[in-house]
């Protein structure tokens, strides 16, 4: 299965466009590949292959902004790392993506109830251990288009009392390195996800971003194959 996010940001007139794919088994719901692309002031896409003993991460930049016109497999400025797994990540006994957050919550929620759940994410070069609760909701006014594998489009326009989860992580590094902060579409710090109970769609993500402050991602379009 694959799961695709696209997102626009818009600040002081510049826009930054960035979309991530994340290649998972429909049986346990692991990533096995992850692609980042980023088109904005920095032009990048950034490949990860999940292996036993870590993560190996491609990089791929162009030269210059004509190379950066042409087709991702032309660009030039390519790097390889491996990012091995620490020796203290025996709690975690699968390791996922942040962004299938989204996809496990959809899946068990409600059958998560009040009681909390751990997940063992790669982030960008660190392992994160995450804890999910759900939180309290208030309404929430929403409005977005579902299509199906059919590709018939149905619009949602409501106020629904949405089931609200929160993110907080612990950073899982090994002692020689320096942690990085979690992040989950560029959101650090007071990660919140709004999930349509009727549907069972993630509407909205929210948190704060660095020196950004907060942010709200809403959904628009979602599809379901």
């Amino acid at each position: 299965m694959r799961l695709t996010i696209k997102a626009t940001l818009q600040v002081l007139g510049a826009e930054d466009r960035y979309e991530e794919r994340v290649w998972f088994t429909a049986q346990d719901g692991l990533p096995y590949e992850r692609d980042r692309l980023n088109r904005g002031d920095a032009l990048w896409m950034k490949s990860y292959c999940w292996e036993d003993k870590g993560v190996r991460r491609r990089k791929f930049e162009p030269e210059n902004p004509a190379e950066g016109q042409q087709s991702r497999p032309l660009w030039s400025q390519r790097t390889e790392s491996l990012y091995r797994y620490p020796d203290n990540y025996t709690g975690c006994s699968a390791i996922s993506d942040p962004a299938l957050i989204v996809y496990k919550i959809s899946r068990l929620a409600p059958g998560i109830g009040q009681d909390p759940f751990e997940l063992c994410v790669f982030g960008k070069k660190q392992l994160h251990r995450l804890i999910i609760r759900q939180g309290q909701a208030l309404p929430l006014k929403v409005a977005y288009t579902v299509q199906s594998a059919t590709r018939e489009r149905t619009v949602v326009k409501d106020r629904i009392l949405p089931l609200v989860y929160t993110v907080t992580s612990e950073n899982i590094a090994a002692a020689d390195q320096a942690p990085e902060a979690f992040s989950l579409f560029g959101l650090q710090k007071d990660i919140r996800i709004y999930l349509d109970p009727s549907k069972g769609i993630p509407v909205r993500i929210s948190g704060t971003a660095g020196p950004i402050g907060e942010l709200d991602f809403e959904v628009q379009q979602a599809t379901i194959n």
